[in-house]
């Protein structure tokens, strides 16, 4: 006995600003971005207008950005000049 239980928040489907860095891990800035480049779009949804983004949306930018990440791991080595002179 004694284990602590994380709680495991339940997200809702549209995110403000700040759930979605809370939602992501991504930084203020990074969210941002993803919005000035139409990768997400926060739209003013209510009677006092709060902007939210469909959760669904921040996940395919987490899905593009692990994908741009990982990349093809040759093109970080150097195998110095080829032999084809």
């Amino acid at each position: 006995m004694g284990a602590a239980l994380k709680v495991i928040r339940d997200w809702p489907a549209g995110l403000d600003a700040q759930e979605a860095v809370e939602y992501t891990g991504l930084a203020p800035a990074e969210i941002q971005r993803a919005e000035r480049e139409g990768h997400v779009v926060f739209k003013r949804l209510g009677p006092h207008g709060r902007k939210i983004c469909p959760r669904e949306q921040l996940d395919r930018l987490m899905t593009r950005l692990w994908a741009d990440a990982r990349g093809d791991p040759l093109d970080d080595m150097d195998f110095g000049e080829d032999g084809d002179d």
